[in-house]
């Protein structure tokens, strides 16, 4: 139907169907196709509360296909399209401070993200204290800050009972567990990674696949370093999870571990094209913490041949 309006230069007809065969692209997690449909929709004369409603959908595709700076613009746009200080406007920070993560643009997700925290909603509250509390620990320079916003975190979803989304439980026992491994703690912190993995299977959404995908990376990461041989098949698994729903953007962590992995055990040539692969992928997405750690675990894979 879409094909058939745009052929017939009859974009505005087109706009409804194409957001539409977007949702199911997307439900497929074919996530280029996804945002071409969304990138079409938005082609349409269509009011604001429309437009808001399709740069969010494109936003969440470009994310999900690793495209974080383009999916930053397109959560800008959004925002640009909403209220001031209202919940519709959280619901376009929370997510374009998401896509910072992944560029590591801290500043300004703090400053989303304290944006967030003047407006009165719980579930909003949780995720602005989860990705401030991410944020830190990524950055690494003040882990007891880290883990007091993701103690807030969780201290708020306690207080929502059984209101609390389980996706959002699985991510804050995720980043306590990282935060947990930066201070030395790697037992605790995989206790802390297997907890998520756990809550994340039975929460069985897409937002619980992504999580369980890093839960799994991070705990086989940690298993390998304590010398667990399981290690391995975590990360196997979480990368085959990431290839089947298309997240492109966590396929370079794993591919980094399970280089890592082959390299301890002195297979060289499996750990060259891991590394190879995850560089190659985090080059095209730009992901400068990636790029950095895969080049440095090239170097240690030339030194140890």
């Amino acid at each position: 139907i879409v094909s058939h309006f745009a052929e017939g230069n009859a974009p505005d007809r087109a706009a409804p169907y194409a957001f539409r065969a977007g949702q199911l692209a997307a439900n497929l997690a074919a996530w280029k196709e996804a945002v071409a449909f969304y990138e079409q929709a938005l082609a349409a004369d269509c009011d604001s509360g429309q437009r808001r409603t399709i740069f969010m959908a494109l936003g969440e595709a470009r994310f999900r296909a690793g495209e974080g700076a383009q999916a930053s613009e397109a959560f800008r746009s959004a925002l640009a399209l909403s209220r001031p200080d209202s919940v519709e406007a959280d619901e376009a920070r929370l997510p374009l401070a998401q896509s910072f993560l992944i560029q590591a643009r801290f500043a300004e997700i703090v400053e989303l993200v304290q944006q967030v925290r003047a407006v009165d909603h719980p579930e909003h509250a949780v995720e602005a204290q989860f990705i401030w509390g991410t944020a830190l620990s990524i950055e690494g320079a003040d882990l007891q800050a880290a883990a007091e916003h993701l103690q807030d975190a969780e201290a708020l979803l306690n207080q929502l009972g059984d209101r609390a989304d389980p996706t959002q439980r699985s991510q804050v026992k995720f980043e306590i567990g990282s935060v947990v491994a930066q201070q030395g703690d790697l037992p605790q912190a995989v206790a802390l990674y297997r907890e998520s993995l756990a809550i994340a299977g039975q929460a069985n959404t897409p937002a619980a696949d992504l999580r369980g995908i890093l839960a799994r990376n991070n705990l086989a990461y940690h298993l390998h370093l304590l010398g667990d041989p399981s290690a391995v098949e975590h990360a196997r698994a979480g990368l085959a999870l990431a290839q089947e729903k298309g997240e492109l953007a966590l396929q370079p962590f794993l591919l980094s571990t399970l280089g890592e992995i082959a390299l301890t055990a002195e297979d060289f040539e499996s750990a060259e094209r891991y590394f190879n692969d995850g560089l190659m992928l985090a080059e095209r997405l730009s992901i400068p913490e990636r790029i950095t750690g895969l080049t440095a675990n090239l170097g240690l894979l030339a030194r140890a041949t």
